[in-house]
């Protein structure tokens, strides 16, 4: 889901969900100067990934293609192609669920800062009976109702893979030996419910998986 971080980031730093700034929240203006891949690297330490933060936080550079307030649609929206249907309206609720996601993230230690290198990318878990029935039937260019109808199912849940360029093994690829580190190793697969009240769960990868990066559940369509 290409968009899915933009989410992420535009409604974390809003209200705690009680009510949604949308003044705070505008589309992508002409000059912004856009976040690249390229402005983050791998294998960062913790204090890395929280300087970056801070410093990316304070720059001139924002997010393309971000999510966004339309006073047009009165909806939180995300842009999308024409030829995909146009503009997502962003479900209010699921806003909310996300910036709960997050907090609760932080709350309990599973993250360290809200930038792509740590938490930052997420994946959608839909039952595969409602998307066999529900989102397989649609055709692309009804692409933005295939994301209102997952965001809007209480049964779908969300994947943050945190901690994605941080570097966990040593030079003889053994899990360095750092307690907050291999905290971070092993709570980073982050499992939300999108419900009013969601909470968060935590999966590991097989044993094989030397990154626990967690992949597919039986049941739900990844």
């Amino acid at each position: 889901m290409k968009y899915f971080y933009n989410i992420i980031f535009v409604f974390y730093s809003l209200t705690g969900a009680a009510a949604l700034d949308t003044k705070r929240c505008l589309p992508e203006l002409p000059g912004e100067i856009p976040v690249y891949s390229s402005d983050y690297k791998w294998d960062l330490t913790l204090d890395e990934i929280t300087d970056i933060a801070i410093s990316m936080y304070r720059s001139e550079k924002r997010l393309a293609q971000r999510a966004y307030y339309d006073r047009s649609m009165k909806s939180f929206v995300f842009p999308e192609g024409e030829s995909l249907g146009g503009k997502v309206r962003i479900p209010e609720q699921f806003a909310k669920t996300i910036v709960k996601h997050v907090e609760k993230a932080f709350e309990r230690g599973y993250v360290d800062a809200l930038i792509f290198p740590d938490i930052g990318h997420s994946h959608f878990l839909v039952p595969m009976d409602f998307y066999k029935q529900e989102i397989e039937p649609l055709p692309l260019s009804q692409f933005n109702f295939i994301y209102q109808k997952i965001m809007q199912n209480k049964d779908v849940k969300v994947v943050y893979h945190t901690a994605e360029q941080l570097r966990f093994m040593d030079e003889n690829k053994k899990l360095i030996d750092d307690k907050k580190l291999q905290w971070r190793f092993y709570t980073r697969n982050l499992v939300g419910h999108n419900t009013p009240e969601p909470d968060l769960e935590i999966f590991n990868a097989t044993a094989e998986n030397s990154a626990n990066t967690m992949g597919e559940i039986r049941g739900y369509r990844w």
